[in-house]
């Protein structure tokens, strides 16, 4: 038997998970709340997966299209800019998250605008998206807000981190390729 991953705290889209609800075959069990306030038990491979992110409340009725959601901003939540919008709002503002001692346990934040709101994060960043790139703080110390955010190729973005490349003063722009900034064209 594979030991037990340890999911209390941890938010999944809308749903807190609460505590363990026990096993069922090979996956343990979570007692989750979603937003709306309901309480329900979800499987944990589910959670992890990203296939449970609220109870059902988000989901369109009894058209008989089972699974059909509702997404209030329209777009879609399975495209890299979505994975990225998911992350950075974990790492920043959930404690269980892995990373978030080097994110929000040094005070890293998401604006408010972002982290109430995909819609406004798509409208930010997804003009200068391309694939293969990342997001990037241009002042490491500052949160993910829309003045302070760029995408920026993996090969590049490790020059920045603070245990590897060279440190930036607090009023020093990145000065890479043009047209990586969020905003320009």
């Amino acid at each position: 038997m594979h030991p037990r991953r340890e999911l209390k705290g941890q938010v999944f889209g809308r749903l807190v998970v609460l505590e363990f609800a026990g096993m069922r075959k090979y996956s343990s069990q979570w007692l989750c709340r979603c937003e709306c306030g309901t309480e329900k038990i979800f499987d944990s491979k589910n959670l992890v997966a990203g296939r449970s992110r609220s109870c059902g409340c988000k989901q369109g009725g009894r058209s008989g299209l089972y699974g059909a959601v509702k997404r209030t901003h329209g777009l879609s939540n399975k495209s890299p800019i979505y994975d990225t919008w998911v992350n950075i709002r974990q790492r920043c503002h959930n404690p269980n998250n892995p990373y978030f001692y080097l994110y929000g346990g040094r005070g890293i934040e998401v604006c408010e605008e972002w982290r109430a709101s995909y819609e406004a994060f798509h409208r930010d960043m997804a003009p200068t998206w391309q694939k293969g790139l990342t997001i990037e703080r241009i002042f490491g110390d500052l949160g993910y807000a829309p003045g302070n955010c760029i995408w920026m190729p993996m090969s590049e973005q490790w020059k920045t981190r603070r245990t590897h490349g060279p440190k930036r003063k607090p009023n020093e722009r990145y000065r890479g390729k043009p047209g990586r900034r969020a905003g320009t064209a």
